[in-house]
């Protein structure tokens, strides 16, 4: 006897759904991490999505033709990027300000402490710099998918897959909680035939990322399939 399994998992937080939480006629079922209430019935893991509206192209965005094949361009810079600028220059001018006191003074203690906070400082030049400069392609060639991001690759990594090997691509919704409130961001994952899930992009909006989705799919030819934990449209 052939047994079907479905998979039930909030489109909010992507917790799995208890059991006792899922109603069968009303088709509801309810998050017991973070309370949300939704209708699961188009949550069927490995069938085909309904049809879905144009995800139009956001402006970040930009197609080229290369000699590599074709060429899906993503341009960091955003307005998140000015307001990391300001507070970049805030506290790179605050810790300038704190090492000019402790060498004119010879204060070393004073030096060491701040030595965390410097590197903290450094970061934030690099994420800045980073984010008024830093590009990402995603070339489609015969033979290849390329995803590469440009100048400034410290914590990136050049990824490359045969056409044939990427079953699905989906979306997923990532919270983060900190004391300051709730982070959201949106991350572009390749499921590979074997089973394998490979995370291409990470992005601010959800627009963003469904828009990758939808044109990887339609450049490669891969029919949209449900995934268990993957975010609603």
């Amino acid at each position: 006897m052939l047994l079907i399994v479905m998979d039930v998992v909030c489109p909010r937080c992507a917790a799995p759904i208890e059991a006792e939480n899922v109603n069968l006629e009303s088709g509801l079922a309810k998050c017991g991490e973070c309370n949300a209430v939704f209708d699961f019935r188009q949550q069927l893991a490995g069938t085909p999505t309904p049809e879905r509206p144009e995800v139009e192209m956001p402006k970040p965005f930009s197609w080229q033709e290369t000699f590599d094949g074709l060429t899906l361009v993503y341009d960091w810079r955003s307005a998140s990027a000015y307001g990391l600028l300001f507070f970049c220059l805030l506290w790179n001018g605050f810790m300038a300000m704190w090492y000019g006191i402790a060498i004119h003074e010879q204060e070393w203690t004073m030096a060491a402490f701040g030595i965390i906070h410097l590197a903290v400082g450094l970061g934030l030049i690099y994420g800045t710099l980073a984010k008024f400069r830093n590009r990402t392609t995603i070339t489609f060639s015969p033979d290849k998918v390329t995803v590469q991001t440009r100048p400034m690759r410290l914590f990136t990594k050049d990824q490359a897959y045969e056409p044939r090997e990427i079953q699905q691509i989906f979306c997923e919704e990532k919270i983060t909680r900190t004391k300051n409130g709730v982070n959201r961001s949106y991350l572009v994952n390749a499921q590979l035939c074997g089973g394998e899930t490979k995370k291409l992009l990470k992005l601010e909006k959800p627009e963003q990322a469904l828009y990758i989705e939808q044109e990887m799919e339609r450049t490669l030819n891969i029919r949209d399939v449900r995934v268990a934990g993957e975010m609603t449209h």
